[in-house]
């Protein structure tokens, strides 16, 4: 019996898990095979009856000929990329775990915040380290955005994004019950902004580095610049821009706790 393993990261790399490899692993809770790993050999995780979460970075199904590969997959959960859940329902083995939840991996850089869009309902609740936000409110007077925290959002959702820096997986919902005014624009493909809309009734701000200050902000669009694909901008009326500033950037106060540095 092994013990001491209870919660596994296979290293990004590793190509193959052979066979036995945790097998009667009597500590194992939870293990996350990278996208890497292309086999898995016959009773890798037999025995392993505590194991009841399963992360899998492939898109792709590992062909899997042998039920005990996996001992207690009728009470387990696999976590898989998101819009990948069909084909695992459709593959020998890894059909017969108790559920398939799709996840998405959302990216936090080193400065901590970013924007954030995908097309499929998410579900952070029980995300630990980061907290996703809309853009609810904005102040003239201060030129402060306000920022809401969200716990679910719906496809397509522009997500203000922050925590400490690394990868987190969020899982994917069928839907989202959960519907916000919200400034921030989401884009699941590269798109041209401009500084105005076409009807110049609002103004695009990016969330990138500040040319002046090099730390993260919302600063106004140039004609012709790109949002990325799967990254989201900020829309404000432009008549709620103050009058007397051009309001180059954009301040931001979020519901849980005070005004921050960022703007």
């Amino acid at each position: 019996l092994i013990s001491g393993c209870k919660n596994t990261i296979i290293p990004n790399g590793i190509s193959k898990i052979r066979e036995n490899a945790f097998y009667h692993c009597i500590d194992l809770t939870s293990i996350t095979i990278p996208s890497t790993v292309t086999s898995i050999g016959v009773q890798a995780f037999a025995g392993c009856y505590s194991l009841d979460t399963v992360t899998v970075g492939n898109s792709t199904p590992v062909e899997l000929t042998d039920g005990s590969t996996f001992s207690n997959r009728a009470n387990a959960t696999l976590y898989v990329p998101a819009g990948s859940k069909a084909a695992y329902e459709e593959a020998s083995v890894w059909n017969e775990f108790k559920k398939i939840v799709p996840i998405a991996t959302v990216t936090i850089n080193k400065y901590g915040s970013g924007t954030y869009c995908s097309p499929y309902a998410l579900d952070f609740t029980n995300v630990s380290g980061m907290k996703a936000y809309v853009a609810a409110g904005y102040n003239t007077t201060t030129n402060t955005m306000y920022m809401l925290s969200v716990k679910t959002a719906q496809p397509g959702e522009g997500l203000f994004i922050k925590g400490a820096p690394g990868d987190y997986t969020v899982p994917e919902i069928e839907t989202s019950t959960d519907n916000y005014l919200n400034l921030l624009v989401g884009t699941t493909k590269d798109v041209t902004v401009n500084t105005l809309s076409d009807d110049g009734k609002y103004t695009n701000y990016v969330y990138g580095l500040n040319k002046d200050t090099d730390a993260p902000a919302f600063y106004k669009y140039s004609n012709g610049s790109k949002c990325k694909a799967y990254k989201a901008y900020l829309q404000i009326p432009t008549s709620w821009l103050p009058t007397e500033s051009e309001a180059k950037t954009v301040n931001m106060v979020f519901d849980d706790e005070e005004l921050t540095g960022i703007e």
